[in-house]
């Protein structure tokens, strides 16, 4: 997580490349809310070695109008460190899971080494998805 080593700013020390997971909520409440209860879902339903070792993940949500995207995972802050993004997107065939490795100092040069579509990122994340995703699109509209 580059946030972890980037607010040092007196060492000059980690990656000057902005973070990818910001864990910012957004100004909608009850779309905050049915965030909240979807990331509580997704981490005791997936079976991500990676994620459960951590015991938790980072987040970013961006919303728009009627659309979001929810991306949350992993962040790298040192070479060789994992990353992990799970992308949940309200068109629901944009979403997907990808995983890769940090070749660069502090978690740069991220390069991804796998990309599965929304149609093959497994069951678990695909049934927490379509769980969710009318709660989450009811939020918008109100």
């Amino acid at each position: 997580m580059r946030r972890r080593i980037t607010g040092n700013i007196y060492t000059g020390l980690g990656n000057p490349s902005p973070v990818i997971f910001d864990n910012e909520c957004t100004d909608n409440k009850k779309f905050n809310d049915a965030v909240k209860l979807f990331f509580e879902d997704v981490l005791n339903s997936l079976k991500d070695e990676t994620v459960n070792d951590v015991g938790g993940f980072d987040f970013k949500i961006e919303l728009e109008d009627n659309i979001f995207r929810i991306l949350f995972g992993i962040e790298p802050s040192y070479m060789y460190d994992p990353y992990i993004c799970y992308c949940f997107n309200s068109e629901k065939e944009k979403s997907y899971i990808h995983k890769g490795q940090a070749f660069g100092y502090y978690g740069s040069d991220i390069k991804i080494k796998s990309n599965k579509s929304y149609k093959r990122c497994g069951k678990e994340f695909r049934e927490c998805m379509d769980k969710y995703y009318e709660n989450l699109m009811r939020c918008l509209s109100e």
